[in-house]
């Protein structure tokens, strides 16, 4: 009588743990089913955040090349008045526009004019022709890269368009700083 106890006592001990081990992998795969749908999710609303974030500042060095001020001020690019007061202006819209930096470039890739041009490290001076928003925007198209910021030290979305004024050649970019945290 006593191997019989035993005996079931072991089948008991089996199935009961056949049970919970069933009932722990069931139980693990639903679990993980809802943290990846959540995830999904998540992903999706960053992906939204981030694309309105980004195509609130993509407009805008297209917008800023229609100014015609800067077509005025930029026909004597050698006159520091005429550079400061864009730079002025660019330091103005890009506090309203909370975009991180807004800078002029001539056809080499050289920073003429740029929002941040009184702070410790200006983009005026600065060649950014290797950039490849820069190179797009020569080709005629709107230039879009993120990158870390050469001179920033910052990651950022940058959007670049090209525009003409008095038949010189100017490209206009504007980046928005993207924390990735």
């Amino acid at each position: 009588m006593d191997k019989r106890i035993y005996f079931w006592v072991v089948i008991t001990l089996l199935i009961l743990s056949a049970t919970l081990w069933q009932t722990a992998q069931l139980s693990g795969e639903g679990a993980l089913a809802a943290l990846e749908q959540e995830g999904r999710h998540k992903l999706s609303l960053y992906i939204a955040h981030l694309q309105g974030r980004l195509e609130k500042f993509e407009s805008l060095p297209e917008l800023l090349a229609t100014n015609k001020r800067f077509a005025y001020q930029l026909q004597h690019p050698q006159e520091r008045e005429a550079v400061e007061a864009v730079s002025r202006d660019l330091e103005r819209i890009n506090r309203i526009s909370g975009a991180a930096d807004t800078y002029l470039m001539d056809s080499s890739g050289l920073t003429i004019a740029a929002s941040n041009w009184q702070s410790e490290r200006p983009f005026v001076g600065r060649n950014f022709s290797y950039r490849p928003y820069f190179v797009e925007a020569m080709e005629g198209r709107l230039g879009r890269y993120f990158a870390l910021g050469s001179t920033s030290h910052r990651r950022g979305y940058y959007f670049a368009i090209p525009f003409v004024t008095s038949s010189r050649f100017w490209v206009l970019s504007s980046s928005s700083w993207i924390s990735l945290r």
